[in-house]
Formats: structure tokens, sequence, C-alpha cells
């Protein structure tokens, strides 16, 4: 299932790169809130059936079972260091919207 799911992101991905979006740059709330909302929901619904989209996700399933913190928690402490190293790369603005995206995924 987790190849699947890897490889429908994937795709989905590069097909989807060019299209329009609704909301333009200067939303950047709004865009914050709508992908924290569609990444959540399209997570749970990964994780629900049994699936990962990504190596975080693979490692939070297997600590779930040996800790009692829930995948969405690990996820989140993991892409902590994540976004702590993108403020270096991206900035701190970029970071903590991303930060924000997935804090309103996991909710």
């Amino acid at each position: 299932m987790s190849i699947i799911g890897i490889a429908a992101l994937s795709i989905s991905t590069v097909l989807l790169y060019h299209v329009s979006t609704i909301l333009g740059p200067e939303d950047q709330l709004l865009v914050v809130l709508a992908g924290g909302i569609f990444l959540g929901v399209g997570i749970g619904i990964v994780l629900r059936n049994g699936g990962a989209l990504d190596g975080s996700e693979v490692l939070a399933v297997l600590l779930s079972r040996k800790i009692p913190f829930s995948v969405g928690d690990i996820i989140l402490f993991l892409n902590a260091f994540i976004f702590l190293g993108a403020s270096f790369i991206f900035g701190l603005e970029s970071a903590l919207y991303s930060a924000i995206t997935y804090y309103i995924a996991k909710i």
C-alpha cells in the first residue's frame, strides 16, 4: 500500500506542478489553512488504510508500535527537526508557515 501512495504522490506532483492555483501567493494564510486541511485529509486516508507517503511516516508507524505516542505526534516531532533545518536554508518565515501547515494537518 505504501508503494502505491508514494507513487501516486509523485505522479500527482509532476502532473499538477504547472496547474494554476486558485489562491495566489499573496494569500499565504489561506494557502497554509487550505494546505493543512487537504494534507491532513490525504495523510489521514493513507495512514488509516495502513500506508505511508514518505520515510518519516514509515518511521512514525513503526515507532508508534513501540512508544506510547500517536503516529501524528511522532510525525510532528520528526518534522520539527526538518523545519528547523529548512529555516536555515529557506528562511524562518517559510519554515514557520510549513510548521503551521503540518500542525493544521495533524489536527
